[in-house]
């Protein structure tokens, strides 16, 4: 049996190198993990096959990152714990990410010299070992900058050299990787020429065209590009931009690689740089994968920084307004967009295929419930190859990547889910404006949609810039995490009035009121006030552009409250999908959950009076009331598939150290209810949301553009309307804006979530009126229709 799984393995690994499909890969891992299990840990073969698992983990790891690593690295530490003696220390320092200070580092590369010298000459893992340890003195060099650290990485690596005559070009390439660091910090010309002169003999070593080429052809690009920046060698540029090309455009580049040469490509060759742009985000489908948990996707999508909001702005520099809204629409709340892809209607798909319709409609609900799962937990715990979730996920994503080509041939499908282009997504009538805002370090525009013209409107934002709405995001953390304004504690000190009130007058200075001016929304003199989606990005998406405006009583001056009724999207596309979303029929039912004391979590006693609010004003309708005790996860979340609006007053935990932003949720009786869960359910009469909880719209600022918070994670989820928090509110007022919002959305002869954004917008005008503490209103915001 075990030679047959590992022959099994080696016929897959083969299939894989042709084939390029991610199953034949997993299938391998499976096959080889399986045969280690049955080996006893007295046979010589077992090391042997470990390696070879490790060696097939590592080429995933190169195309996925994520979660790999720690597999990668605990399959190594396995096979170290059988070769060194005692290796407890080790195990516990394996995985290099969590090697947070110098003090850490040191004793791991104590740990890993002491285990290459142990380990003797000859052994299959010689190489690697020294390979990590070299590794560990390249991280050690980073925070010591000792010439010495730096020095033995490249020693360590000389020495791999000589020590694996089998995979002689891997060996050269890292040895390579090792000069041209060095030379990035002493500037030793005679490094880098050194580390082509490696590059090129291992690109000459190579077999075929595989990851590894196409990674030593990157590594040699940018060398290339050093040479040219500092040796003065005219033509090293061009071969730089070629290898660039080459690499941007060979399948078998994993996709963070891909994405880096294509960026290259644009950063480095003026003629084409447009192009170089393009190509980049081509790669964002394949580098986050729909076939990957979104915590990894998210990972990846952190990976690439503010990449796309620079490529929008050269886009906008070059007067290609329709590209640049084209790409600021496809690198904006990349994982939602792909998780509202899963709720495609199939009706018209069903007219001409009703088996292709009803093979695409299983698929979707699987894969939305499958990519939302939870990885969370030390994986180092976990059994290395208990990893079903993960390729069932594979191969449903393979699944659905398969029957969208299909759908594709149908006629009148030919762009079904294929990024929007401009005129896609100017066609609609938004009934408002749609402004999309971008804010980079070269310059700072809004591109906007407006009523009955179908072409995009310009506005430079001169007087802004990234590094000053970064400033002011700061400035706002400092305010909103200072605590003072958390459960009806004291009035903010005078400092942190000054400080919001100074944040709320320069974002409308700077960014609003020039808007509001290029589109001639200022002079406008209507009762009725149009509306505005923000569609925002950088730093700029985590500060309250809804509430810009004057409020220095010395200096009354104008509010964004007077010309507009404010709303947000995450995207172009989520606003869409909410409009063209139908609720499936059903009588109205409202759900109201109040939980004023979750574990671990400081009483909220006025969320009881908040319901009682909302059941007095709801009273002609179905009004379902879950409190107390009674409020855990699995009674709520089973009550939210069955009710077309939810009110939710309880605590939320958004908490930026969950990393994984499927895990934000809602502190109910008996714990969390993660997004995840909501998500994956199925939801078909969600319309309207009112998540009365602190921080439920606060984004992730290391990753602004993907409006990872649960505000955006409930439109995702399927809700049409939803009113959420950018900061912590206080517990006594939340019962006051329930209040004066919901009498407008009962007030007709159905209730009707189209008013959320007005009501809410006539509740915070008249608390800007009466004078009451901007921090009381300020954190109320409306997303979607």
């Amino acid at each position: 049996m075990t030679h047959f799984l590992i022959a099994f393995a080696n016929e897959r690994k083969t299939h894989f190198d042709a084939s390029r499909n991610i199953s034949d890969l997993d299938d391998a891992i499976s096959a080889l993990g399986s045969a280690i299990e049955l080996l006893s840990d007295t046979e010589a073969e077992k090391p042997r096959r470990i390696i070879m698992l490790y060696s097939l983990l590592s080429i995933r790891f190169s195309l996925f990152w994520g979660t790999e690593f720690q597999k990668t690295f605990f399959c190594m530490r396995s096979i170290l714990q059988g070769i060194a003696g005692d290796t407890a220390n080790l195990s516990s320092v394996i995985d290099f990410k969590r090697l947070q200070n110098k003090g850490d580092i040191e004793m791991t590369v104590a740990l890993y010299e002491d285990c290459a010298a142990r380990v003797p000459n000859g052994h299959l893992l010689k190489p690697g070992v020294v390979v990590c340890t070299a590794d560990l003195f390249s991280k050690l060099f980073k925070y010591s900058g000792k010439h010495a650290d730096i020095d033995k990485q490249v020693s360590y690596c000389a020495q791999a050299l000589h020590l694996n005559a089998d995979q002689k070009y891997k060996m050269l390439s890292i040895l390579a990787t090792s000069l041209a660091e060095r030379f990035q910090s002493f500037r030793k010309i005679s490094d880098i020429d050194e580390a082509i002169s490696y590059f090129s003999e291992a690109l000459n070593l190579t077999p075929n065209v595989s990851e590894n080429a196409t990674q030593i052809t990157f590594n040699l690009g940018k060398a290339l590009l050093s040479q040219y920046n500092y040796g003065g060698y005219d033509n090293a540029l061009q071969l730089a931009i070629g290898n660039f090309h080459f690499v941007t455009s060979c399948p078998e580049a994993p996709p963070l690689e891909r994405f880096w040469a294509a960026c290259q490509w644009a950063d480095n060759d003026p003629e084409s740089k447009l192009n170089g742009y393009h190509a980049m985000i081509e790669q964002l489908p394949q580098l986050a994968w729909l076939g990957l948990p979104v915590i990894e996707r998210h990972t990846q999508l952190f990976r690439v920084g503010s990449r796309m909001c620079e490529a929008v702005a050269y886009a906008i520099a070059s007067q290609r307004n329709l590209v640049a809204l084209e790409w600021a629409e496809q690198g904006r709340s990349f994982v939602w967009s792909q998780l509202l892809q899963l709720d495609a209607p199939t009706e018209e798909i069903g007219h001409q295929s009703q088996e292709l319709a009803f093979r695409l409609m299983e698929v979707m609900k699987d894969l939305r419930s499958s990519c939302t799962r939870d990885v969370g937990g030390d994986i180092l715990t976990r059994h290395l190859f208990d990893e079903s979730a993960a390729q069932h996920q594979h191969r449903l994503c393979k699944q659905w990547e398969d029957l969208v080509a299909d759908v594709r041939k149908l006629h009148g499908f030919e762009d079904f889910l294929k990024p929007m282009t401009a005129a896609q997504i100017l066609s609609p009538n938004y009934c408002g404006y749609v402004i999309v805002i971008n804010v980079t370090k070269s310059r700072c525009d809004a591109l906007a949609l407006c009523p009955g013209n179908q072409d995009v409107v310009h506005i430079p934002l001169p007087g802004f810039s990234y590094e000053r709405a970064t400033e002011l995001r700061q400035l706002l953390n400092i305010q909103v995490g200072s605590g003072i304004w958390r459960y009806g504690r004291k009035a903010a000190r005078q400092e942190e009035k000054s400080g919001l009130l100074n944040i709320l007058s320069e974002l409308w200075l700077r960014v609003v009121e020039p808007i509001l001016c290029g589109l001639d929304l200022l002079s406008l003199q209507n009762t009725n006030l149009p509306r505005v989606w923000w569609c925002t990005a950088g730093p700029l998406a985590c500060l309250p552009i809804h509430a810009a405006g004057i409020y220095d009583r010395a200096k009354t001056g104008r509010k964004v409250l007077d010309f507009v009724v404010s709303s947000y999207t995450p995207s172009v596309a989520t606003l869409q999908h909410a409009r063209t979303r139908v609720v499936a029929p059903k009588s109205f039912k409202m759900l109201a959950v109040a939980v004023p004391n979750a574990p671990d979590a400081p009483p909220l006693p006025n969320t009881v009076r908040e319901l009682d609010v909302i059941q007095h004003i709801a009273s002609s309708c179905e009004f379902l009331r879950i409190e107390g005790v009674d409020a855990t996860t699995d009674a709520v979340l089973q009550s939210m598939a069955d009710c077309s609006w939810v009110h939710l007053a309880c605590h939320a935990e958004q908490d930026p150290k969950l990393d994984d932003a499927m895990q934000h949720g809602l502190l109910l009786a008996d714990g969390r209810l993660a997004l995840a869960r909501i998500i994956a359910m199925s939801c078909p009469s969600a319309d309207f949301a009112f998540l009365s909880a602190c921080q439920t719209a606060m984004n992730d600022h290391r990753m602004p553009e993907e409006a990872a918070h649960l505000g955006a994670g409930m439109l995702a989820a399927g809700y049409r309307s939803v009113i959420a928090t950018m900061w912590a509110i206080k517990d006594d007022v939340a019962p006051e804006v329930a209040e004066k919002v919901y009498p407008q959305l009962f007030k007709g002869s159905k209730p009707d979530s189209s008013q959320a954004a007005y009501a809410l917008h006539n509740a915070q005008k008249e608390y800007c009126d009466s004078g009451r503490p901007l921090e009381t209103w300020v954190p109320f915001i409306h997303l979607g229709i």
